[in-house]
């Protein structure tokens, strides 16, 4: 089943129907996993947006983490993604918007340590590039930061590649460089900001972020048109559901009332925190008992028989009280009616309690 017809945020979504091309998924819930499925597992939010992308027609994705670096390792092939995107980002000279590098076939993706050759139609000669080079490594680590973003706007403007750019945490990083990097980091939004007009319609970049004030501050989307905040909220039942057959097959176990269990996890807002507490119930169950109600997620506790006859024979030694007396009989009733409903996977959890008001006056 494909992503985008059981996640909440990508219902019905593809990389071409999104009306802005920066999207900022925001919100404590990226945090938590998101696709589940028998062939990828329990997968985090960026990996997600890779499959997502991937269904729907991208031809690469892009991934900077926490310490400013490319990641290809989520494409099928990440030697030839990364090679493909040397060829399209080039050097770290930007290009004006509109303008791309002639693609060559035969292009390898260039050496961390050793120059190399000027490719066909790149605009520079041996000279311009060793002196590139050699501006690099004088700069140190900020200009090859400052570098690797240039490339990257370089590729989003390419119309030839489709290709989706996840940066996770960007504002932490920036606040991190800029303790120290001032003038860096600042280069960097002035790089980022630009993104807004430059992105090819072709091209995605999303921002996973677990606080937006840090990207609200230089990309307000009342600044920045094609800018969209998006925050994630609770999980679907359909997505715990997902995850539930899942965890079924893999660890070979019964589920008794799939759809009443699936709604009531779905109640945590969290699909790791739904994935747990079956896991929870499996580890607690004794050998051969690989069946999993909603009894048993909800931890009810066992019957204390002994309390129940008391409070019974308590209640019946009162005098009077007749409509109270058959009022609390009919509670008794439906309590075990929809308890037992519960542990043969035949009900859902209900909306309403059995909590009691007594009312009246004094005496009552």
């Amino acid at each position: 089943m494909p992503v985008s017809e059981t996640h909440r945020f990508l219902f019905g979504r593809t990389p071409w129907t999104l009306d802005k091309r920066l999207w900022v998924l925001c919100g404590s819930q990226t945090m938590d996993w998101f696709y589940h499925n028998l062939y990828h597992g329990c997968v985090d939010l960026r990996r997600t947006m890779e499959i997502w992308g991937f269904e729907h027609g991208i031809d690469l994705t892009v991934h900077i983490d926490w310490y400013g670096a490319l990641d290809f390792s989520g494409n099928p092939d990440p030697v030839e993604a990364a090679r493909l995107f040397e060829t399209y980002s080039g050097s770290g000279r930007a290009l004006p918007f509109g303008q791309r590098r002639r693609r060559s076939p035969d292009a390898q993706a260039p050496s961390a340590t050793e120059p190399q050759p000027p490719q066909e139609g790149d605009g520079q000669s041996q000279a311009q590039q060793t002196a590139t080079q050699a501006s690099d490594a004088a700069g140190g680590v900020n200009q090859a930061i400052e570098n690797v973003f240039t490339r990257l706007s370089n590729a989003l403007r390419n119309q030839d590649t489709k290709t989706l750019l996840i940066l996770d945490g960007l504002s932490e990083f920036l606040q991190g460089l800029e303790i120290d990097q001032q003038k860096t980091a600042g280069n960097l939004r002035k790089l980022i900001m630009k993104w807004n007009q430059n992105i090819s319609q072709t091209n995605l970049v999303v921002f996973i972020e677990t606080d937006k004030t840090g990207l609200m501050r230089f990309l307000p989307p009342e600044h920045y048109t094609n800018v969209n905040f998006d925050e994630i909220r609770n999980i679907q039942d359909g997505e715990v559901k997902g995850a539930l057959l899942r965890m079924e097959r893999r660890h070979d176990f019964q589920l008794v009332g799939l759809d009443a269990i699936s709604k009531a996890l779905a109640r945590n807002g969290s699909l790791r925190l739904a994935a747990q507490k079956v896991m929870r119930v499996l580890n607690q169950a004794q050998e051969g008992q690989r069946q999993v109600t909603l009894a048993k997620v909800l931890q009810l506790p066992p019957l204390n028989k002994t309390a129940i006859t008391e409070i019974k024979q308590e209640i019946n030694e009162l005098t009077g009280l007749k409509d109270i007396k058959i009022a609390i009989l009919n509670i008794e009733q439906k309590a075990r009616s929809l308890r037992q409903k519960l542990e043969d996977g035949e009900s859902e959890l209900p909306e309403e309690t059995l909590h009691m008001i007594f009312y009246g006056s004094p005496g009552t």
